[in-house]
């Protein structure tokens, strides 16, 4: 049961409401009782905070996600331990939805939000890895499109090293009924030797993301994880053009191909070398991808791990 407004938690955060809850956590917003900051605040759920090896893992991410510093990276404030509760999470609270939700309301984005998506996310993704973080649970949930004035929005990745750990390290693939989730956005590799993964990964997850904002669709369609693993390893993945039936640059088609490529070696080497590909290209399309993009409706306000952005 989520916690009532009012709530201390560890002495100082006082529950206002919850924002959602997801497999790892519940998420609040919370204010500094000393300060009166208003924070989004992530309590982890039991099963995380019994597991020890888990346990201790997150508390090495946390504090290396706290010393990351990225306009592009929803900040982490502080990591505080309750009697009661155990640990929580305090991030910035954000204004705006997920990409997710963005593309629940609209099956894609127009083409200057997919450039806005590609260039913000990959910056945050560099000053990521730059500091030896890897995300390895990107997807539309897990990208928050905060209000921007004057642009579509201001991309915020989330859940770094947060969200993989309970997906990762405690569910088999084989699990039968296992909802694609995450793994619709998985590179072959990641399913393998999750744990040896580098930034590529990524790469590979985010080329995913791109595809699906501009075709309504995925690059590998399955009705099941088994065929989903199938064509991963083996198949090459849809091109743009015949996944939409829009007719896209073929200079675009090449990038989305390097991005999505089985083997780590032939994709870009680094967030920044996507980038500096991507700055290159004629983002010109003979069809529109779709409608322009809408802004979420009046007083949607998410978090730094909104409901939908728990894993």
């Amino acid at each position: 049961m989520p916690l009532p407004p009012g709530s201390l938690i560890a002495n100082r955060y006082e529950v206002i409401k919850s924002l959602g809850r997801g497999g790892v956590g519940e998420v609040y917003e919370a204010r500094h009782q000393q300060t009166g900051l208003v924070v989004a605040l992530k309590l982890l759920h039991a099963y995380v905070r019994q597991d020890e090896a888990i346990y201790k893992r997150f508390q090495r991410e946390a504090r290396a996600v706290g010393m990351l510093s990225s306009p592009w990276v929803a900040r982490m404030f502080d990591m505080v331990e309750d009697p009661i509760h155990g640990p929580a999470i305090i991030f910035e609270l954000l204004l705006g939805e997920t990409l997710h939700e963005r593309l629940k309301r609209m099956p894609r984005l127009d083409l200057a939000s997919v450039d806005v998506l590609v260039r913000e996310s990959l910056r945050g993704l560099h000053d990521a890895h730059a500091v030896g973080i890897v995300h390895r649970d990107l997807k539309p949930a897990n990208i928050f499109l905060q209000q921007r004035l004057g642009a579509p929005f201001q991309v915020k990745l989330l859940d770094f090293g947060i969200s993989k750990l309970a997906e990762f390290l405690t569910t088999p693939l084989t699990k039968p009924h296992q909802s694609l989730g995450s793994l619709a956005f998985m590179p072959p590799e990641q399913f393998e030797r999750a744990a040896e993964v580098d930034g590529r990964a990524d790469l590979y997850a985010l080329g995913t993301v791109v595809f699906r904002a501009l075709t309504d669709t995925l690059p590998f369609p399955s009705s099941t994880l088994s065929e989903m693993l199938t064509r991963k390893r083996h198949d090459a993945p849809r091109s743009l053009t015949a996944a939409s039936g829009l007719t896209f640059d073929p200079q675009l088609e090449a990038w989305m191909a390097r991005m999505l490529a089985r083997d780590p070696a032939q994709r870009h080497a680094s967030a920044l070398d996507a980038l500096a590909a991507w700055q290159t290209l004629p983002l010109g399309l003979d069809a529109g991808p779709g409608p322009s993009s809408r802004p979420p409706p009046s007083g949607s306000r998410g978090s730094g791990a909104p409901a939908s952005g728990l894993a």
